[in-house]
This record gives structure tokens, sequence and C-alpha cells, in this order.
């Protein structure tokens, strides 16, 4: 990356995490940046194409944290259960370390999802390969590891902006607590009905 596409490129993440992807414009962003619009078209052909940059390096740099937070955690179920703690975790120091707030964040998110893509491609690798370390361990079974990824990352997906507005102890309690229900499940499976 050359130095004028940095200094674009990490103001654009500033301007994105104050102000949010609506109330920032390629002009805010060109004037933080000393340079013109007609240098940030140069690396980026629209606001949308430097918004999915600026996230999608975030989400590299989020996803390496959480791998290298969990790669000690020998239990498959815990470290399963270890990703959502440790991406909440993450996600909250980045946002203070940028000077962010949650309504940001999470306008943020929804931006992503809703005009980029509906998954992120690193939260279900992340949680594939978690499932097949499962399997390797002879704790989880492997049928179907690609969909259940899927619907894991989908359920995480969903609960991850409540549990960015708990304090630690609930938001731990609660990814705990839907674990539990998806390893146990609803259904009653012994005995006399």
């Amino acid at each position: 990356m050359e130095s004028k596409e940095k200094v674009i490129f990490e103001e654009a993440i500033r301007q994105f995490s104050r102000f949010g992807y609506r109330k920032t414009s390629l002009d805010d962003i060109a004037r933080e940046a000393r340079t013109s619009k007609r240098t940030i078209y140069k690396y980026s052909r629209s606001k949308l194409e430097l918004f999915q940059k600026c996230a999608e390096n975030e989400f590299v740099n989020l996803h390496n944290g959480i791998q290298n937070s969990i790669k000690s955690i020998k239990n498959p179920i815990k470290r399963l259960i270890a990703i959502p703690i440790t991406k909440r975790t993450i996600i909250i120091d980045r946002m203070r370390e940028l000077e962010s707030t949650l309504s940001i964040i999470e306008e943020i998110r929804e931006t992503y999802l809703t005009q980029v893509q509906f998954l992120i491609p690193q939260d279900v690798e992340l949680v594939k390969e978690t499932l097949k370390y499962g399997v390797k361990q002879k704790v989880f079974n492997k049928s179907k590891i690609e969909k259940k990824a899927v619907i894991i990352t989908e359920v995480i997906l969903n609960f991850d902006p409540t549990w960015w507005r708990m304090d630690d102890k609930a938001a731990k309690e609660s990814i705990e607590g839907l674990f539990q229900v998806l390893f146990e499940g609803l259904i009653y499976s012994g005995g006399k009905k």
C-alpha cells in the first residue's frame, strides 16, 4: 500500500468510526487526509468501495485477534464459546481506541451487512475451523460442518449488538446460556414423555 493510500485509508477508518457511513463524506476524508477527492478515487471508485475496504481490513484484524486469543483453548466447546466473548471484547476495545460510539459501530455493521454482504466470511471460517477442531477431538460430530458453521455464525451475528450493550459478566452469561441451548437442544430425549 502506498503511503498516500495508507493515509487515506486510516483517515477513512477514523471518519467512518466517528461519524458512521451515512454522515461521512469523501470530502471529509479528503480534507482530513490533506488530499483531494480525485486522489481518493485513484484508490477507490466510490465511498461504498472505500468503506468496504476499511471494513474488511477491520474484520481481518478482528479475526486475527480472535484466533490468537482462542488458539490456546484446548476444549473445543470452550473455544467455540470464546469466539463471541473475545469478539465482543476486541470490538469494544477498538471502538474506544477509535473514539467511536456503540450506535456508530452498529450503523457500520448494518451498512456492511445490508450493502456489501450478509455474512462475514471470516466469521463463518472461524466457527468452521473450531468445529473441525472439535471433530478431531471427538467432541463434535462431523456431519454438515459448513451448514452448522453458517447457522452458528448467523446466531452470533444476531446477538452481537445485544452483547455489546451488556456489561462483561452479563454478556458472558448470556453467551454461555445461548451455547448451552445450542449444545443441549430444546427437545427432551430421554425416558418417558
